[in-house]
């Protein structure tokens, strides 16, 4: 939704804060709680998104203030599918949180646009989003407000989730609840509906719901007000996506059954569990398996009895599991007869714990060094509290405690915190863009990097000269490790004529239709500059798989040609079998005077107006 200027209150273009750090751009949002900016951090120069809460919601104490705890907690997550949050805090009166600046829309347009997805597009965005939450799940959090208007898909198709810790803060205050109602109602897990916190199990049903609008275009349930919504999730049967788009296989109907299954404890044990499905699923698309299994066998694996395999739940959202109620019964007066003596047995519990004086105890030194559940374990047999922080480190493996707060040897009181600083292994580095480049310049370029260039067998290619690279793997723009090798394929030049040729014929020039004509409007030098302006921006969609059988990185290019005549490559990657390649193409100029060519391994497989 976007909206004028002129109505933020409190923010607004120009705007400063956090000393003149941050400057307000212009708005790009207006969310439920936050008015959301697109801002320069001067300290680092980089594009930043600036959120503000909304007046109405920053005066309600108990909310903002838990809004502000969870976004700073929250800033700690760090995982390529998550939106960085890089602070929060308080000023003029509201909260502001500074974020990642990622572009891109939101999986709600996109739905919107073109749902139903192809299952092999809807499995890969369901994964990255399953492995965000999974990655948050075992960091203590829960998103607790998941829904397509929070997940951004970027134009290179990447995913980034985005309003950690929000749904957690919504249990501060009823008033807010009910103001998020309308936007979050398609969405709501039943138990959350009745009014139970949000957890990881209500995390795993609305990604239920996301999958099943991406596949069939509408949510599961709907209806003429937000809380007959909220009663449908609570009584309604389960839907069948592949009643409603019958390209849907079982086996990816089943994975979406299971999600939005009533009961908690008839889900997906953990986001984990759920991504092992995917990733099938996955495979399978590419394989072009017939997907008849379903996961919806096996429900009964998940049961309340506590025992060795069961996974741990986050300790920050632990709920005690409860079978969900059309109403109220006799369990309810039982249950708020046994809450009742909890609360006196606690507090008497309480009075006790604050008449004694805690054991002083020794962070032990021994946790450097150790993986992050033995140094769990560590810390819980001494009645200490673990807190993780995972950050990169150029010396210590990942998954190793590298750091401690306070420090190893330090005193600390029992039932306090001890912070573990895990290692994420050496920060990654951007693979550069080798192609096309002479070896020497391609190894100088990776060694400055701390890469390493390998090199495969020499291949004739037609187009690109002896010594140069023409192909790279892995390809440039992507993420690896200090240390890691690149390997090239050089070329030896055009592939020599087996027989001479007895006679040469002059070559006609063609008419490339990439290529502005002489009537071409665009080929009007004087013109083009002021017509571009005005041409119309209009969005396409390139999809399509590396076919099998295919050998080695296969080279993907996609060239646009604009009404006014402007030629541009908006693509350049290079891809491997299996690969679905899913891209947004913008062209400017009217429908039908555009048009769209893609190579793969410098041969047309595509090229059509638009």
């Amino acid at each position: 939704m976007s909206f004028e200027a002129s109505a933020v209150e409190g923010a607004q273009p120009g705007t400063v804060f956090a000393n003149q750090r941050y400057h307000l751009l212009e708005p790009v949002s207006d969310g439920i709680f936050f008015r959301s900016f697109r801002g320069r951090d001067t300290e680092s120069g980089r594009f930043v998104l600036i959120k503000t809460l909304k007046p109405e919601f920053a005066a309600d104490a108990a909310f903002a203030a838990r809004v502000l705890s969870e976004a700073q907690s929250a800033a700690t997550l760090n995982h390529p599918a998550i939106s960085q949050i890089y602070e929060a805090w308080q000023e003029r009166g509201t909260v502001v949180i500074a974020a990642e600046w990622v572009r891109g829309i939101s999986l709600k347009e996109r739905v919107r646009r073109v749902a139903p997805f192809p299952v092999a597009v809807a499995a890969d965005i369901a994964v990255s989003i399953a492995g965000a939450i999974h990655y948050a799940h075992e960091s203590g959090f829960c998103h607790g407000a998941l829904q397509p208007e929070n997940v951004i898909i970027t134009p290179e198709g990447h995913v980034k989730v985005m309003d950690f810790g929000i749904g957690a803060s919504l249990t501060a205050s009823s008033r807010v609840q009910v103001s998020a109602l309308p936007d979050m109602a398609g969405y709501l897990a039943p138990e959350v509906a009745q009014g139970r916190p949000p957890d990881t199990r209500s995390d795993l049903y609305a990604l239920g719901c996301i999958m099943f609008e991406m596949l069939s275009g509408v949510t599961p349930y709907d209806a003429d007000t937000p809380l007959a919504v909220a009663v449908r999730h609570l009584h309604d049967p389960v839907p069948s996506v592949r009643a409603m788009n019958p390209q849907v296989q079982p086996a990816v109907d089943g994975v979406v059954t299971r999600c939005l299954q009533k009961d908690p404890l008839s889900r997906y044990i953990t986001a984990e569990a759920l991504l092992r499905d995917l990733h099938t699923v996955q495979e399978g698309v590419r394989r072009q398996d017939p997907l008849n299994w379903s996961p919806m066998a096996p429900l009964r694996e998940a049961t309340p009895v506590q025992s060795r395999s069961t996974p741990r739940v986050p300790r920050r959202y632990r709920e005690p599991d409860a079978v969900v109620d059309g109403g109220p019964s006799i369990g309810w007066i039982i249950a708020l007869f046994v809450l009742i003596l909890a609360v006196l047995a606690g507090g008497f519990a309480f009075g006790v714990m604050i008449t004694r004086t805690p054991n002083e105890l020794t962070v032990p030194r021994e946790l450097e060094g150790m993986t992050r559940s033995a140094a769990e374990t560590t810390l819980e047999r001494l009645e200490l509290k673990a807190d993780v922080v995972e950050d990169y480190h150029p010396k210590v493996p990942a998954g190793k405690v590298f750091k401690t707060n306070p420090r190893t040897g330090s005193d600390i009181k029992a039932g306090k915190k001890v912070v573990l600083y895990v290692s994420m292994g050496p920060e990654p580095v951007t693979i550069p863009q080798v192609v096309a480049k002479s070896v020497e310049d391609a190894r100088k370029e990776l060694q400055a990097l701390g890469l390493s260039l390998e090199l495969a067998p020499a291949e004739f290619n037609a187009v690109i000269p002896k010594g140069q690279v023409i192909s790279q793997s892995p390809p440039g723009e992507r993420k690896a490790p200090k240390g890691s090798t690149v390997k090239v394929v050089l070329s030896k030049g055009p592939e020599p004529d087996p027989v001479p040729r007895a006679v040469t014929v002059e070559p006609t020039p063609l008419q490339d239709p990439l290529l502005p004509t002489a009537a071409d409007p665009g080929a009007d030098s004087n013109s083009g500059a002021s017509r571009a302006q005005d041409l119309p921006v209009h969005e396409h969609e390139v999809t399509f798989p590396i076919p099998a059988g295919s050998s080695g990185p296969q080279h993907v290019k996609i060239e646009v040609r604009h009404e006014d005549g402007t030629r541009e490559t908006v693509y350049n990657e290079n891809h491997y079998v299996g690969d679905q390649i899913y891209q947004i193409v913008s062209t400017r100029g009217q429908k039908g005077k555009c048009r769209i060519r893609v190579y793969l391994n410098e041969r047309i497989i595509k090229d059509e107006s638009v």
